[in-house]
């Protein structure tokens, strides 16, 4: 049953892949090397050619000929160098004039060559001006053209190897099916992961795993579907918080690791191999490889994170601020949590609230000075205090069997509070971003989301459902996913608008192919990168 099942589920991705290599090969295998014209012009001027797989024509995506001499018949050669050419526009020049087009050859790489005479011409291509006309002589198509005429065919010139066109997309499906037929896909590094992985210190929380891939999605909807502007930063708090929590865990459960170096050596030195090699991938990538060195060194020293990546020198400054948090805690307070909670929650009040750009700056987003967003790490933090520094110290079975239904209710009203508050746009009465606008709030909102979903206990639909496998899938490669999303969105547009003639993709066919994209992407990265760094940690 088990081997039916693996061949099921690899024939459906072999016709998955077979699908997806021949819309690739209609597409790249109607690329046009050139277009080559025989004509002869009563006035000097210069032909442009347009063409395009589908949807409209642009002048990103035309050819501008020499200029041609009046009076003389010549041969005109327009290279497009293997661009797609479903459709071709051949404008005719800029000044009105007779055109007499003796041939016209398209030729192509793997769809070889068409050869257009003068009835073909007449045929085959239709004026697109009021005064142009196309009359079809014996040696050629003579054009009367005014100004800005042109002519367009609509249906593709040329014709691809039909071997190509189909035996492609048969041996890369053979070839999937014939390789996941053979593998254990429950072996495979991201997915095996998420069955062995293990905290520092303690279990494994699933429901929080979960709450991070949630976290991720509401960051991909805010950046491929104008209906959510804005949730991307509830996501962005909900990490940090996350982060405050999960940093603080083990020297709330053991308060001695405060003073241990050993244990601030692990500490850094599982921070840092997390962050840095995959990041500085991404760094290498976008800005080394394109020659923008001095934006390369900012943001390899943390003193720049343009657009997304102004997350990670925040991260940063949060890991440096943690052992003094911990050593304050522990020095000052003998890690009482009665003392430590109230302390942390007036300095996250003094941080929210004085703690801006006069004081210290973040550089990055939109090239803007950020204030260091401390208060939201705190609101983590505490939070870790309340659950494993008097809640999970309390052998309360009772007590916590009757907190299950509100911890269910709390985070799941939480949940729709971040989805359908973040912002005024969803709503259609305004423009702002209330989860920049009050972050504080929305720090402390994610802080107790925490609580509540810990408290909901492992019966409740919320936990299951923060529990289930898709979402903690994106969170294992999470930081990968939020890393080179923005790639993967700007190649699906583009590809969108050259390939299929989109121009404007949005909306929920961008955001289900970025996070597919993505989240296949990150798998690799996180195999590659991210996986033999942790596990040397």
């Amino acid at each position: 049953m088990r081997r039916t099942r693996k061949n099921l589920f690899a024939a459906a991705a072999a016709l998955l892949v077979f699908a997806a290599v021949f819309v690739v090969c209609q597409t790249v295998l109607f690329g046009a090397n050139f277009v080559e014209l025989i004509v002869q012009l009563d006035h000097p001027d210069r032909f442009q050619v347009y063409y395009t797989s589908s949807g409209a024509f642009s002048e990103q995506h035309s050819v501008f000929s020499g200029m041609i001499e009046p009076n003389q018949l010549q041969t005109v050669r327009i290279n497009l160098h293997n661009a797609p050419a479903r459709k071709l526009r051949i404008d005719l020049g800029d000044r009105p004039g007779t055109v007499r087009l003796h041939k016209l050859t398209v030729a192509g790489t793997y769809a070889g060559e068409r050869v257009l005479w003068p009835e073909d011409i007449q045929r085959l291509f239709s004026p697109q001006a009021a005064d142009a006309t196309v009359r079809s002589q014996q040696e050629y198509a003579e054009i009367q053209s005014g100004e800005d005429s042109y002519l367009t065919y609509n249906t593709s010139l040329l014709k691809p190897n039909p071997l190509l066109l189909w035996g492609l997309p048969l041996l890369f499906s053979l070839l999937a099916f014939s390789l996941l037929s053979q593998t254990k896909i429950s072996g495979l590094v991201p997915f095996s992961d998420l069955y062995s992985k293990q905290p520092s210190i303690g279990e494994n929380i699933n429901a929080l795993d979960g709450l991070r891939g949630l976290a991720m999605l509401m960051v991909i909807a805010d950046h491929t579907w104008g209906l959510f502007k804005g949730l991307g930063a509830s996501g962005v708090w909900i990490f940090m918080t996350l982060s405050g929590f999960l940093l603080a865990k083990p020297f709330v459960q053991q308060p001695e690791r405060a003073l241990s170096v050993a244990s601030w050596q692990h500490f850094f030195a599982r921070r840092l191999r997390r962050i840095l090699p995959l990041y500085y991938t991404y760094i290498v990538i976008v800005y080394l490889f394109t020659a923008r060195f001095d934006e390369a060194l900012l943001h390899l020293l943390f003193l720049k994170g343009a657009g997304h990546l102004w997350v990670v020198p925040q991260e940063m400054f949060f890991y440096l601020l943690t052992p003094l948090l911990m050593l304050v805690s522990l020095l000052l307070f003998q890690l009482r949590p009665w003392l430590v909670i109230p302390a942390l929650l007036a300095l996250m009040l003094l941080s929210n609230r004085y703690f801006d750009v006069n004081v210290l700056f973040l550089y990055g987003m939109n090239n803007i000075k950020l204030r260091p967003y401390f208060g939201v790490f705190l609101a983590g933090i505490i939070a870790s205090w309340l659950y494993y520094g008097i809640w999970q110290r309390r052998d309360k079975p009772e007590l916590h069997k009757k907190m299950e239904p509100w911890g269910a209710g709390i985070s799941t009203a939480l949940l729709l509070f971040f989805l359908l508050g973040s912002e005024e746009h969803l709503w259609g009465t305004g423009t702002r971003i209330f989860t920049q606008m009050y972050f504080s709030w929305f720090g402390t909102a994610a802080a107790v989301l925490i609580l509540a979903v810990l408290a909901a206990g492992p019966a409740s639909a919320i936990t299951r459902i923060l529990s289930s496998l898709p979402l903690r899938a994106l969170s294992l490669v999470s930081f990968s996913i939020y890393l080179f999303h923005p790639l993967m969105l700007e190649l699906i547009r583009k590809g969108a608008a050259y390939y299929g003639g989109i121009n404007h993709l949005s909306g929920f066919p961008l955001f289900v192919s970025t996070l597919l994209l993505s989240y296949l992407f990150a798998c690799f990265t996180y195999a590659l990168i991210e996986r033999p760094f942790l596990r040397s940690a």
